[in-house]
Order: C-alpha cells, then sequence, then structure tokens
C-alpha cells in the first residue's frame, strides 16, 4: 500500500520507521531525501538505492520501505519546486517542546546536506548564494539545545531562514543545470 500524499506526515513515518526498527527520525529522513532530489534527473530507483545504503537496511526492510512510500519523491519534488514557497522541512508538531523541534530541525539540517553530498558532482555550478546557503544550513545543523531560543517567535524565524535556504540552493542548481 502506497501513502498518500494526505498522510505522509511525521507520525506515520515515525511508526513506519519504528515497525521497520529503522533508527530515523521522519526529519533526518526527510532532509536526506529533500537533500538527494534537489537534483535533476534524480528517479525512485536511484533514491531508494541511497536510502538503502544510507540506513543499511535489509532487503525486507528495503521492499517495505519501497511499498510504502511509493511515490513519495513526486511529493517532495512538487514541495521543493514550489513557487508559492510551500516548501517546509517535516518536523513533529508545533505541539512538541521547543527542544525537541529545534533538535530536529538540525537534525534535518545535517541530513540534507548529507543527501546533497551524495549527489553532488562537479557539474554543479552554484553562485555565492549557494555557498552562503550552505554556510548558513551548517550553522543550524551545528545548533545546540543550549542555543539561546527565546520562545516559538525565533524558532519560526529559523525556520523560515532554512526554508528560504533551501528554495535559493534549488533555484540556483535548477538554473544551472
Amino acid at each position: 500500500m502506497a501513502y498518500s500524499i494526505d498522510i505522509v506526515t511525521f507520525d506515520s513515518l515515525q511508526t513506519l520507521f519504528l515497525d521497520l526498527n529503522v533508527d530515523v527520525t521522519p526529519s533526518m529522513f526527510h532532509g536526506f531525501v529533500c537533500g538527494l532530489l534537489i537534483r535533476r534527473g534524480i528517479d525512485e530507483s536511484q533514491v531508494f538505492r541511497k536510502l538503502e545504503k544510507w540506513l543499511l537496511l535489509s532487503s525486507e526492510q528495503r521492499d517495505i520501505l519501497r511499498d510504502r512510500l511509493y511515490g513519495y519523491q513526486d511529493i517532495v519534488n512538487n514541495n521543493l519546486r514550489d513557487i508559492n514557497y510551500g516548501f517546509h522541512p517535516l518536523l513533529p508538531s508545533d505541539h512538541e517542546p521547543l527542544n525537541a523541534k529545534l533538535k530536529e530541525l538540525a537534525n534535518w539540517c545535517t541530513q540534507f546536506l548529507s543527501g546533497l553530498t551524495e549527489i553532488w558532482d562537479s557539474q554543479f555550478e552554484t553562485t555565492e548564494d549557494t555557498v552562503e546557503a550552505l554556510k548558513h544550513l551548517v550553522e543550524v545543523a551545528n545548533v545546540s539545545l543550549h542555543t539561546e531560543v527565546d520562545g516559538d517567535g525565533d524558532f519560526t524565524h529559523l525556520l523560515e531562514h532554512v526554508r528560504i535556504l533551501v528554495q535559493v540552493i534549488y533555484s540556483d542548481l535548477h538554473q544551472s543545470g
């Protein structure tokens, strides 16, 4: 059974990963997939091969993940290329404690950069904007739970900053390709 666009949520992915006994959070997974898909021309079989290697999946786990998330790539691609900036990192609900959301945003950024590294090649011609965006994402990935974040307003600002950084990178890579 494939997930529909309506039920691929943080909680549904978390349940899937618990069922598969895979040590990854939905934010980490989404970040890695977004990093892979930021480049044009990556097909679903390539994505699943990268996921299999990254998550050290058994063949049974791989088959279940592939079956359950068939079409997930299209959902992520559509979000990344949304001209109205509809892209959002997959994070815990707003009802979760601020520290949990901040930790998952850092995890998302770390795995986004990891996924991007998996597909990066010398053919990418980046602008200074992308170089700066990558530096800022590294800073967010390295955020500590002891970092001064004064409530949800600061977190919302940081999240919006990450969204824009990803859109800058996406736009740059798609203009140069």
